[in-house]
């Protein structure tokens, strides 16, 4: 699995991700993003030794969070928390749902590794196409074999996509 752990978030060349009030460092993201659970990634941004002010702030304009939030007075201790609180559900969790159903489940998933996306594709395995009818689509349910999706093991370089 490609796992990225904060060491390597570190030793990597700091790269800067553009926001609306400056920017911050793509390590700091990758080092919030690589705690394995939601409650690790609170404790990461409400450390003072591991986040400042400033990182929180900007992260939660990159997350799209609303400026009155953004912009909260941080030395109050519970606006800190409620700050951090809406980072980890608006970024945090969502990465690693897609993470776990990519990567076909791991801790937290909710999906179970043989209905994950790779394993399915691998098996050539899909859900229906969605149907047009009275002006609507409408999607099947369940998954079919379809013999026309290549497997993994068929391409070399393993050039086939399941996303």
């Amino acid at each position: 699995h490609n796992t990225m752990s904060a060491n390597d978030a570190n030793s990597r060349p700091a790269k800067r991700i553009r926001t609306k009030d400056g920017s911050i460092d793509a390590s700091f993201i990758a080092q919030f993003l690589s705690r394995p659970t939601p409650a690790a990634a609170l404790a990461f941004l409400t450390s003072k030794s591991s986040c400042t002010r400033s990182q929180r702030r900007r992260l939660a304009v990159l997350a799209g969070i609303e400026s009155s939030w953004c912009n909260c007075d941080q030395s109050v201790r519970e606006n800190v928390s409620g700050l951090a609180g809406l980072i980890v559900r608006e970024m945090h969790r969502p990465y690693w749902f897609y993470r776990n159903s990519l990567f076909g489940g791991g801790s937290g998933s909710e999906v179970a590794p043989e209905n994950s996306p790779r394993s399915m594709f691998d098996r050539k395995m899909a859900t229906p196409p969605l149907l047009y009818s009275k002006k609507f689509w409408t999607a099947s349910n369940g998954a079919a074999k379809y013999p026309w999706l290549p497997a993994l093991e068929d391409e070399p370089q393993r050039a086939a996509t399941f996303d």
